[in-house]
């Protein structure tokens, strides 16, 4: 295509017998018309979903994959934590919670600490299971959420990283950054490990997929990035944190402190 700032539906042949004026005042009015399309809106972003036991990903629409490719947007501390365990399916707000890891949301329903660090419901051991055993992990629920760019898509999606993954997680980013790579400059494949015993589980795993042309990358900033601040303030509920299969817990450092 002659002109790279053209929206994909707007090609060369529906441009024809337009000015060059006229193309470029047409391309801004569909841009504005496109935005907002979501001006105002509460944003809920597409969520891929893990089949645990089937070590597969489910995308928005049900279509099922062994792995997904795509570029890290955003990456967001999740924690939460709900006094009675919500049953499945069940959509409501924790009663506290951090985006950062760090300390508690301003406004949340009964806050437990002023950080979460020293908080007693983010300690090892304090987990309880459906008929109140004791656990291994916390009672405050760690995850680490990721907004995705897959190609041929406009809107990013979101896939939350688990406990049982999150050492994993943070491995791949010291390897990015051993390497002078940011997360949003390349394409990372997600694929998953099934861990059979008591519970069955899936672990996510990270590898190096293909490096951005810098234009991209400074598209990608541009256009998805700036375009969806959003992806900071995704409400938690308790579906996201609550999946097919109750996740391993690991005796492992869950936190960035």
């Amino acid at each position: 295509m002659a002109n790279e700032k053209l929206p994909a539906i707007l090609d060369e042949k529906a441009l024809e017998g337009l000015t060059e004026e006229e193309k470029t005042e047409l391309i801004a009015m569909y841009q504005e018309s496109l935005e907002d399309n979501l001006a105002g809106e509460e944003v809920s972003f597409p969520r891929i979903e893990i089949l645990h036991s089937a070590g597969l990903f489910q995308m928005p629409d049900d279509t099922k994959i062994e792995n997904v490719i795509g570029i890290i947007l955003e990456k967001c501390h999740a924690l939460a934590y709900w006094k009675d365990p919500p049953v499945k399916g069940e959509t409501s707000p924790p009663d506290c919670s951090s985006r950062d890891g760090l300390k508690p949301e301003e406004g949340v329903l009964d806050l437990q600490s002023a950080d979460c660090k020293s908080c007693p419901n983010n300690q090892f051991g304090t987990a309880r299971g459906d008929q109140g055993e004791k656990r291994r992990g916390k009672a405050c629920r760690n995850q680490r959420r990721l907004f995705l760019y897959l190609e041929g898509h406009k809107v990013p999606f979101m896939l939350s990283v688990s406990p049982a993954s999150l050492s994993n997680f943070k491995a791949y980013m010291v390897i990015l950054t051993d390497v002078d790579i940011p997360k949003d400059n390349l394409y990372t494949v997600f694929t998953l490990e099934v861990i059979k015993g008591v519970n069955t589980y899936s672990i996510m795993k990270f590898s190096l997929g293909d490096r951005l042309a810098p234009i991209e990358y400074l598209r990608l900033k541009r256009e998805m990035k700036a375009k969806f601040p959003e992806m900071q303030i995704v409400p938690m509920v308790a579906e996201e944190f609550f999946g097919e299969t109750e996740q391993a817990e690991k005796d492992d450092d869950e936190l960035p402190f």
